[in-house]
């Protein structure tokens, strides 16, 4: 238990926030999307199962969408070295959140649904804090300093970007279905290209936004099998 919550709140979140120094956000999104094609591929090893021709397809199209994208993005960066250890991060990021996957059926059967996400995220919490404490040499003179704004945003990140979203999450599944609530979280990657678009003045050229599109029919593909196989 102790092992799926920092895996799938603490890890993946610090090594994506570490990524997102080096990258835009809209491939940080693109990369972070591959998580269930590596659940997939994870359990195909592990239960030596042979992935069928429209799940090999599907991670061609995830993958090669991808490859589109960063080396689109790769080709303006001015510090290359940078670039692809920020990618390397993201990416990290993904493997951790699927390996928290893999580990959530059995804890869900054990724990129920609603005490398992709670305990994974205090878990995350206080791995969380334990990181801040080790890391920062004054952690209480530091947070003293912080201006009010930066620790209503900090309060907003957890409660709207966490909490929020994992609650909904479970609730539009046990209303939806499993497979149309996925069929909605596919607009993820798509929203955040736009706000890093409108908002953080990035910008995304026509082959980009093809790879991205790549990347979603890949993905969305593999979670549908998924889900028609879990039924």
């Amino acid at each position: 238990m102790v092992a799926a919550g920092l895996m799938g709140y603490y890890f993946s979140s610090w090594l994506d926030f570490a990524g997102l120094m080096y990258i835009s956000a809209s491939l940080e999104r693109i990369i972070l999307f591959l998580y269930p094609t590596l659940t997939v591929i994870a359990t195909s090893f592990i239960y030596k199962q042979k992935l069928s021709l429209k799940i090999v397809i599907a991670i061609a199209l995830s993958y090669g969408g991808t490859v589109i994208v960063m080396l689109q993005e790769q080709s303006t960066v001015p510090h290359e070295g940078n670039f692809w250890l920020g990618v390397s991060l993201v990416f990290a990021s993904a493997v951790s959140f699927a390996t928290y996957l893999l580990m959530t059926p059995r804890l869900i059967q054990k724990f129920g649904s609603w005490n398992y996400t709670g305990l994974a995220l205090s878990i995350a919490c206080l791995g969380t804090l334990t990181h801040f404490v080790i890391a920062t040499p004054q952690p209480i003179h530091l947070l003293n300093q912080l201006p009010m704004t930066v620790i209503w945003y900090g309060i907003a990140l957890g409660l709207l970007v966490t909490v929020l979203p994992t609650i909904l999450v479970a609730q539009s599944i046990s209303r939806l279905g499993a497979a149309q609530a996925a069929m909605i979280g596919s607009i993820g990657p798509i929203l955040t290209i736009i706000l890093a678009v409108a908002l953080l003045g990035e910008h995304m050229n026509a082959i980009q936004w093809f790879g991205c599109l790549l990347n979603i029919i890949g993905v969305m593909m593999i979670t549908l099998s998924k889900k028609k196989l879990a039924h």
